[in-house]
């Protein structure tokens, strides 16, 4: 009897404090981490293999007046890999709403192939413009990339949170949480495309 009572007791403090509510009952499944953790690494790893050994003078080359070098997308995927985290956050931070995933349209591997597809056109918001980059150096771009994508990949690994039951808008529309990490991954093997399309250009700098 005592038992009993001490758990409805437990019970209700629970309730009352607001615990109860709080409570994970779907956590990312060990495959769901698991895609996410190999994206997110193996993104990152060809990113890196994608510049590696570059002057700066191949860095720097731009195309066009118009299109960017292969800094100024690696500036870029240093300022979006922070907006991802953020946007991540945020999403988190949120009174969950499952209720809203029926509005979520796209699946994870329709996320991946749009985000990471060139030939879908989206204009980059002013403020992820290599020229809004603070970053002096690719170096250290890159280490923010490094730094910011570890963290990632420790969070995935990590979490008990229910990402699923967090549902935003986004420019591909109603989708979770866990999107939004598949998302910063897919937005990095764009931008890799756009630096092999530069470094291949005729007149690219041979060192």
């Amino acid at each position: 009897m005592k038992k009993k009572n001490l758990g409805y007791t437990m019970l209700m403090l629970l309730v009352m404090t607001g615990f109860a509510g709080t409570v994970n009952l779907n956590p990312l499944t060990k495959k769901e981490k698991q895609v996410a953790v190999d994206h997110l690494k193996q993104s990152k790893d060809d990113l890196m293999q994608s510049v590696k050994g570059l002057s700066d003078n191949q860095l720097n080359f731009k195309p066009s007046a118009e299109e960017w070098s292969v800094n100024e997308c690696i500036q870029h995927l240093a300022l979006t890999e922070n907006l991802f985290w953020e946007s991540m956050n945020k999403a988190l931070k949120e009174t969950p709403n499952p209720d809203k995933r029926t509005e979520i349209k796209i699946s994870d591997e329709e996320v991946l192939a749009k985000m990471a597809s060139r030939d879908n056109k989206v204009k980059t918001f002013s403020t992820l413009t290599p020229d809004n980059s603070t970053f002096t150096t690719t170096k250290e771009a890159l280490d923010v990339i490094k730094m910011k994508r570890k963290t990632f990949i420790q969070f995935i690994k990590t979490t008990e949170t229910d990402m699923r039951s967090h549902v935003v808008n986004s420019p591909m529309g109603m989708v979770d949480a866990y999107h939004l990490v598949l998302m910063n991954a897919a937005h990095t093997n764009r931008h890799i495309q756009q630096i092999n399309d530069v470094k291949s250009h005729t007149d690219f700098p041979k060192r």
